[in-house]
């Protein structure tokens, strides 16, 4: 991962070898290999039993992954593996969801949330500093001790700042918020899979150092719609 910023606008110093606490996991796992579409839904199965789950690459259409199941040459590359165990992929969203989704100026809904995810795992890493959407500079995370071969997921706060009335004649408002997708910080320094939950747009986004790969919503996250 190397010296890199969970970047919203700002992102919180942090210190594996601090203060973190491994957290709970199930050890659930997918009994097929469901292959999950952008809006988390399950399309189809690669109809191997390897406990295995994908989505849908950004780009590629649903009816493109349904034809070549049934047709029997199913190409991958149109694929994105993400964490298959349930329970991990539920220790993930209880941590970004300390930041509730609401938005407004509360602290907790204006720092970051996050941690890795270690031989199915998920080690929760200390929040960010609270930020002023709009006005936070990107912070550099402390990476010591993370490995190159650990997935690491953050939530992009959904706090806000809702400027200026309707209320007066000819009045409009701007609404100064964090940027929920990935930053060009994160993915410049992704090593592998990786997460970004958009909390202020409910999105989870899957990337890479190539990009965005995928996105689910998170209320699909962590069971698809079948």
């Amino acid at each position: 991962m190397g010296n890199s910023a969970f970047g919203s606008s700002q992102i919180g110093t942090t210190n594996i070898g601090g203060s973190t606490g491994s957290m709970g996991f199930g050890v659930t796992t997918t009994d097929d290999d469901p292959i999950v579409n952008s809006k988390g839904k399950v399309i189809a199965d690669d109809g191997k039993t390897d406990g295995k789950i994908y989505a849908v690459r950004e780009g590629v259409k649903d009816s493109d992954i349904t034809k070549s199941v049934a047709d029997g040459n199913l190409d991958y590359d149109n694929l994105v593996e993400y964490e298959s165990n349930s329970g991990t992929r539920q220790d993930m969203v209880d941590v970004v969801n300390q930041d509730d989704g609401r938005g407004g100026t509360k602290d907790a809904n204006n720092r970051e949330y996050g941690g890795i995810i270690r031989d199915g795992k998920v080690i929760e890493l200390p929040p960010g500093p609270v930020g002023v959407p709009g006005e936070g500079a990107v912070a550099t995370q402390n990476q010591n001790g993370v490995r190159t071969s650990d997935s690491s997921f953050h939530g992009h706060p959904s706090g806000n700042i809702i400027e200026g009335s309707k209320a007066t004649l000819g009045g409009s408002t701007t609404t100064r918020a964090w940027t929920q997708t990935p930053s060009q910080a994160d993915i410049n320094t992704s090593s592998r899979t990786d997460y970004v939950f958009g909390r202020g747009d409910g999105t989870v986004y899957i990337y890479n150092s190539s990009g965005v790969k995928a996105t689910i919503p998170q209320k699909r996250f962590v069971t698809p719609k079948q």
